[in-house]
């Protein structure tokens, strides 16, 4: 296998050389898109992550209920989106609750996207359409929480308490430093591979190598390595099966996030991670596959298909519901936590 990736990382270099002012566009592209678009809609919840993992917040510190403490990281780590369940996870194993097989198949579990990213860049910047946003919270959130509640029932942690935090008699305000410190750094990480991975595709499309591909399979095949590039291409053909490619590549995640997340947690696996995010692609995408015709415009979108259930009907602002419901969920995370954190800590 590595001297696979090796030949394929020699053939890419080699290509820059005839394709360099793709290579140039690629990458300047890359950093456009980090500077304008990942660092406002990431680095806030990047630092807040931090913050969580640093003060000792997180439900998985010393609480016994295997179920609810699942269901409290799982808000945890949707409100902060990817990969800020490489970050809490990594000082589980560190403190030795987690072997590496568990760890890998937590991160894989909850490592989502946020919901500022399903409405605002996908939703409403890619599809234009707001009321898609509940499809994608359905399709993409809810074999998450099942396979981490699972995950935390059937296979807990190891029975080995945490010791007292030791930033437990940190100020506040030096946690938050430390905090926007160590998110500085993530975010350099997410970036390196972002405009790597647009240097690459500017080359690869230079060639002429998609050309032969339909826009679904060259949407897959470019989200399976690169997630926001895929869904870019997929929304280019709004219909029920673009819809729950988008959906399955969601959850999937792709081989970048994959890179950003072992650049946090160096322990995850490849192999446990790949074949539980293809589990959790596969499901998102049916369930997305038998949601879409009950979305409102549905009879709009999928008209020809004949498959809509008189969705135009509906009268609700889908886009005004899925904010609300993000609020909520991010104040029933911090409620959560915060109470079994201070029960933990009374035993």
């Amino acid at each position: 296998m590595g001297y696979v990736v090796l030949f394929i990382v020699l053939m890419l270099a080699g290509a820059m050389i005839p394709f360099s002012r793709a290579a140039a566009d690629g990458a300047a592209e890359g950093l456009r898109v980090f500077a304008l678009t990942v660092v406002p809609s990431l680095f806030p919840f990047i630092v807040c992550a931090d913050y969580v993992h640093r003060s000792g917040a997180d439900p998985l510190s010393k609480v016994k209920n295997r179920a609810l403490s699942g269901i409290a990281f799982w808000f945890l780590s949707a409100l902060f989106g990817t990969p800020s369940a490489a970050i809490l996870c990594e000082s589980h194993f560190a403190y030795g609750r987690n072997n590496a097989a568990r760890v890998t198949l937590l991160c894989a579990a909850l490592n989502q996207s946020g919901p500022v990213f399903l409405i605002s860049a996908l939703a409403v910047g890619m599809f234009g359409r707001p009321e898609y946003s509940l499809l994608f919270a359905v399709s993409h959130y809810l074999p998450s929480l099942l396979f981490s509640s699972a995950l935390f029932i059937f296979y807990p942690p190891a029975g080995v308490d945490l010791e007292t935090k030791r930033t437990a008699l940190t100020p506040p305000l030096a946690l938050l430093s430390d905090s926007i410190s160590g998110a500085v750094t993530t975010m350099l990480r997410i970036g390196g591979t972002i405009v790597f991975f647009r240097t690459v595709f500017s080359v690869l499309e230079a060639t002429g190598l998609f050309s032969c591909l339909g826009l679904c399979a060259k949407g897959m095949l470019i989200g399976a390595v690169e997630l926001t590039n895929g869904l870019s291409v997929l929304s280019c053909v709004p219909s029920r099966l673009s819809l729950a490619f988008c959906a399955s590549l969601l959850s999937f995640g792709g081989a970048a996030i994959f890179i950003q997340s072992k650049m946090i947690c160096p322990e995850l696996s490849g192999k446990h991670y790949f074949a539980a995010k293809a589990v959790l692609g596969a499901v998102s995408g049916a369930l997305m596959w038998f949601l879409a015709p009950l979305c409102p415009g549905s009879a709009e979108v999928f008209g020809d298909l004949s498959e809509s259930l008189g969705a135009a009907a509906a009268k609700l602002d889908i886009r005004t519901i899925s904010v609300l419901s993000a609020g909520t969920a991010a104040g029933a995370s911090l409620i959560v936590s915060l109470l079994y954190s201070k029960a933990a800590a009374r035993r």
